[in-house]
């Protein structure tokens, strides 16, 4: 059986990853009355710093020397304070039918997986374990970790993650400290199923991101001509003239969107409206500005 190729399958390239291997994503003071994620001292490097490590004194215990950053700066580190400076990120995707919504040929799904493996690659740079935990029964996740390996058996899991049939409540991930979670959904509910999730991820040991997933037709209801909607839910399906609707259907959606923001600003959750027309290295571009000047 000839294996599948996580990259191209994922749509990611490796072009992108190099662009965008510089950022430290997690720039941000987590209500923990510390620093998570956010690298506050000199940098060593790409990616360095002295928090983090320090060079290699004779005696210093081999198994702690940093290959890979070796390869970068060809001089030897010792890994230093880890579990003092470094989190666990986990992605939180929701696989509930809606997700499988196309646009381009491009699904929220797809969209979601490529963005997960693009800030999994960015935590990995950062010495960040990251994994992702399903939100149903059905998918029991990876468990955050490190290293080449890892990498590999993250991007198989999301080439395999597949969407829920029926909607189904999220289940809430055991929290740890110092956790960062990080959410890819459409925020389509019945009875505010995912607010009520995300609310329950968010303490002051953690803190959690909302990446808000929409196509550019559902933004602006880019549709011309008598249309059948179908509901991915439930299958239930309605034909309606666009042009009729579209001024109320955008007062509506708009309105939504503004008290998602409020609602997640009074949680304390970081929120971020992400256009599937975008492309992706464009919206991490404009996160990652986004994270630093919270920081």
């Amino acid at each position: 059986m000839v294996k599948s190729d996580p990259y191209r399958t994922l749509g990611l390239k490796k072009e992108l990853l190099s662009t965008i291997e510089d950022f430290d994503w997690l720039v941000k003071t987590v209500a923990l009355g510390e620093h998570i994620g956010k690298k506050s001292s000199r940098r060593l490097g790409v990616g360095l710093e002295f928090s983090q490590y320090r060079p290699y004194s004779q005696g210093d215990d081999l198994r702690q020397l940093d290959w890979k950053i070796y390869a970068r700066t060809d001089k030897f580190y010792i890994k230093q304070s880890e579990i003092d400076t470094n989190i666990s990120v986990t992605f939180i995707p929701d696989q509930s039918a809606s997700m499988k919504y196309v646009e381009n040929g491009w699904s929220k799904q797809a969209h979601a997986k490529l963005l997960m493996a693009v800030l999994a690659y960015l935590s990995s740079e950062n010495g960040d374990k990251y994994g992702i935990s399903g939100v149903h029964e059905s998918d029991l996740g990876v468990v955050p970790h490190i290293g080449k390996k890892h990498w590999q058996r993250f991007l198989n899991h999301l080439i395999h993650l597949e969407d829920s049939k029926i909607f189904s409540k999220p289940m809430i991930p055991k929290v740890q400290e110092k956790e960062l979670f990080v959410v890819f959904s459409d925020l389509y509910e019945k009875d505010e199923e995912w607010l009520d999730f995300i609310r329950n991820l968010k303490t002051r040991r953690n803190e959690v991101i909302v990446f808000h997933i929409m196509g550019e037709d559902e933004l602006n209801f880019n549709f011309n001509k008598t249309t059948l909607f179908k509901d991915l839910e439930d299958g239930s399906e309605l034909k309606i003239d666009p042009k009729a609707l579209k001024e109320n259907y955008q007062i509506r959606l708009n309105q939504w969107i503004k008290e998602l923001r409020e609602n997640f600003r009074n949680e304390g959750v970081d929120y971020a409206l992400i256009n599937m027309k975008e492309p992706v290295d464009e919206v991490i571009t404009k996160f990652m500005w986004h994270r630093k000047k919270l920081g």
